[in-house]
C-alpha cells in the first residue's frame, strides 16, 4: 500500500501546503530563519562551522573559511562532500541519504583547501531543527599544529640518546604522566637534584604530593584543573620538595597534555621539572634590576597591569592596549570593569591586600574603548609583600564564554521541543524541592504519557509524531507559569514541575491542556490522549527527593493508563 493513502485528504493538503510554503521561503534566503545573533556568534568562533540542509548543500559557513583560501560567497549552496575524500564522502552520502536524526558523528580527515592543500581535521557532525526544518551542524577543528606536535614527538623518541644527554647536562628532568591509570614515570635527574638513592615516590602522584611542602599543594592542584580544563595553555608551577635530608628544595615544573578522548578529557601529560637554583642568577637579575618590570613585560603574551592598593593605574604592557583593544591614559582600573562585575572585582583585590602575598584569581567582565565586553580571567598579585603594588594578569576568554553558552544551551534544552532535556530538568527540579522545604511551601509534580504517539507513528510517519510533540510541547508551556519546569524525560513522556502549587492547581493545568488538545485533529477519528500522575509534596517532615515525587507522580500517570486500557 502507498505510504500517502494512510493520510487523509485534508491532511495530505495541509502537508503539501506547508512543504511549498517552506521551499519558497527557504530558496530565497535560506538561513532567514536563523537568529541573528547566534551567526554573528558562529561567525566570531576560531572552529570551521558549517550549516548544512537535508539535501546535503552548505547554507551557511563562518568566517574562519577563508583562513583555507575560500570567500564564503563561492561555498554558498556547494555540496558539502567535495571537501573530504572519497571514504568520508561517501560515509557523509550515506549519513544524509538516510537522514540520520539526533545522531552524533565524530570522524577525523583531511579538509581541502583551495590551493589544494590537505588539512587534517577532527569534524562532529550533528542535526538540528529550525523553524521545524532539518539542518546538520559540521563543527572542524584544525588539527595541524596537534599534527606537528606528535611528529616532534616522534622526532625526539627516535633520537632519545642525545636528548637525555642533553638533559642530563641541562639539570632538567622529564615526568610522563597516564591520567588514566594515576601512573607516573619519570627520569633519574630528580636523584641528582634531592640526593636520593631509593625511589621514595613510587610513580605515584599522592606520594610526590606527599613530599611537597603543604602550603605549595592547593596552588598546584589548583593549576593543574586549569590545563585540564583547558583554562591555561600548560600546567607550570613553582614549589617546594623535601630532599633525602628532609630540607625542601625550591623546584619548578612545565607540562602540557598531549592527548584528550573525544569528550576532550585529558589522557596523557608530559612535562619537565628542575631545581629553581640553576636559575638563580636570572632571577636575581629580574628582581634587582632596574628594569625589572619591564622584562617581565616584554616576555608576556597576555595582558599585563600594574596598579596601587587604591587602584589607580600605573602602567600596563602592549598586549593589553593592542591585542585587548583598551583605551589608553586610564586614570583607575576601575574605569574598564563592566559595573555588575564591580563588587567581585573589588572583593578580590581586598583578598588579596589582606593575604599580603600570594595570588587571587577570577573572571570578570571589561570594557574595551569601542565599547565591547572582554570576558577576562584575571590573576591578582602582590609582588612587594604589602600589597601597595599589585599586577593583574588578563587573559582574554571571550571566545570561551561565547563557545560554553552556545554549548550549555545544547547541553540543557531537549532539540525537538525545547524543553528541558531529563538531566537539567531534573537539577532545576531538584533546586526548587530545596526550596520548597527550605519555605515550607508546597510542589507538585505531574507525569504525563503520550497515549496513542506509536499508532501516530504506525499510521502517519514519525515526522507527524515529532510534530504531535511539539505541538504538546507548546500547549503545557503556553498552560503554565514562567516559573514552572517543563521536562521532555523520553520519548512520549514528559515531567512539570510547579512550585508552589497544590494538586488541585495542577488538576485545573492539566484540563487547561486536554481542553487545548481537543482543538488538534490528526484525522477525523483520531485525537491526542494523555495519561497522567500528580503527585503534591506537602508532608515537610518527610525526607523526600525528587526521584521520589517523580516516582510517585509516575505510578498514579500509570494507572489512569491501566484503568483505561481495562474499559476499552
Amino acid at each position: 500500500m502507498d505510504e500517502d493513502t494512510r493520510l487523509s485528504k485534508g491532511e495530505r493538503d495541509f502537508l503539501l501546503s506547508e512543504l511549498e510554503k517552506n521551499n519558497n521561503c527557504f530558496y530565497k534566503d535560506e538561513i532567514r530563519g536563523f537568529d541573528k545573533s547566534s551567526i554573528l556568534l558562529l561567525d566570531e568562533l576560531n572552529e570551521l562551522i558549517f550549516i548544512i540542509n537535508n539535501e546535503g548543500k552548505i547554507v551557511f559557513v563562518n568566517n574562519i573559511v577563508t583562513s583555507y583560501g575560500y570567500s564564503k560567497e563561492e561555498l554558498d549552496k556547494k555540496f558539502v562532500f567535495e571537501f573530504f575524500q572519497d571514504k568520508t564522502k561517501n560515509l557523509l552520502e550515506y549519513f544524509f541519504n538516510k537522514k540520520n536524526i539526533n545522531k552524533l558523528w565524530i570522524f577525523k580527515d583531511q579538509f581541502l583547501a583551495k590551493n589544494g592543500d590537505k588539512i587534517p581535521f577532527e569534524f562532529k557532525l550533528k542535526n538540528f531543527f529550525q523553524n521545524e526544518i532539518l539542518y546538520f551542524i559540521l563543527i572542524g577543528r584544525d588539527l595541524s599544529e596537534y599534527v606537528q606536535y606528535q611528529k616532534e614527538i616522534e622526532n625526539l623518541k627516535r633520537d632519545r640518546t642525545i636528548a637525555e644527554k642533553a638533559i642530563q647536562k641541562s639539570g632538567i628532568g622529564i615526568w610522563q604522566w597516564d591520567i588514566l591509570t594515576g601512573k607516573i614515570v619519570y627520569d633519574e635527574m630528580y636523584k641528582i637534584l634531592l640526593g636520593y638513592q631509593v625511589d621514595p615516590f613510587k610513580g605515584s602522584f599522592e606520594k610526590i604530593m606527599e613530599h611537597i611542602h603543604e602550603e605549595d599543594q592547593e596552588k598546584i592542584i589548583y593549576n593543574i584543573k586549569e590545563h585540564f580544563f583547558e583554562r591555561s595553555e600548560t600546567f607550570s608551577s613553582f614549589y617546594r620538595i623535601k630532599d633525602v635530608k628532609e630540607d625542601y628544595k625550591y623546584f619548578f615544573s612545565r607540562g602540557v597534555v598531549i592527548e584528550r578522548d573525544r569528550l576532550g578529557l585529558p589522557n596523557f601529560m608530559i612535562g619537565i621539572y628542575t631545581l629553581v637554583k640553576e636559575c638563580e642568577e636570572k632571577f636575581k637579575e629580574i628582581a634587582e634590576g632596574k628594569n625589572y618590570l619591564q622584562k617581565i613585560i616584554d616576555n608576556m603574551d597576555q595582558g599585563l597591569v600594574v596598579i596601587d592598593s587604591n587602584y589607580k593605574f600605573k602602567l600596563a604592557n602592549t598586549f593589553f592596549y593592542t591585542s585587548l583593544n583598551m583605551p589608553e591614559n586610564i586614570d583607575s582600573i576601575k574605569n574598564i570593569v563592566d559595573k555588575d562585575h564591580m563588587s567581585l572585582f573589588e572583593e578580590k583585590i581586598n583578598e588579596l591586600k589582606n593575604k599580603k602575598e600570594g595570588t587571587v584569581s577570577f573572571e570578570c567582565k571589561l570594557i574595551n574603548k569601542n565599547n565591547e565586553y572582554v570576558y577576562a580571567f584575571v590573576t591578582g598579585l602582590s609582588y612587594d609583600g604589602e600589597a601597595e603594588e599589585i599586577i593583574l594578569i588578563i587573559t582574554d576568554i571571550t571566545q570561551r564564554k561565547k563557545f560554553e553558552e552556545l554549548l550549555r544551551k545544547y547541553a540543557t534544552i531537549d532539540d525537538l521541543t525545547d524543553a528541558y532535556n531529563r538531566r537539567a530538568g531534573f537539577l532545576a527540579l531538584e533546586k526548587s524541592l530545596e526550596i520548597a522545604k527550605l519555605k515550607k511551601e508546597p510542589l507538585s509534580v505531574i507525569f504525563i504519557d503520550v497515549d496513542n504517539l506509536k499508532t501516530i507513528n504506525d499510521n502517519f510517519g514519525h515526522d507527524a509524531g515529532d510534530f504531535v510533540l511539539r505541538k504538546i510541547a507548546d500547549i503545557i508551556r503556553n498552560s503554565i507559569r514562567d516559573s514552572d519546569i517543563l521536562i521532555r524525560v523520553g520519548g512520549d513522556e514528559f515531567v512539570l514541575g510547579l512550585p508552589s502549587a497544590r494538586k488541585q492547581d495542577a488538576e485545573k493545568i492539566v484540563n487547561r491542556i486536554k481542553e487545548a488538545l481537543n482543538n488538534i485533529k490528526i484525522d477525523e477519528d483520531m485525537r491526542i490522549d494523555l495519561s497522567y500522575g500528580i503527585c503534591e509534596y506537602n508532608d515537610f517532615e518527610k525526607d523526600l527527593d525528587i526521584e521520589d515525587l517523580i516516582k510517585a507522580a509516575d505510578n498514579k500517570m500509570y494507572e489512569m493508563k491501566k484503568s483505561k486500557d481495562k474499559s476499552t
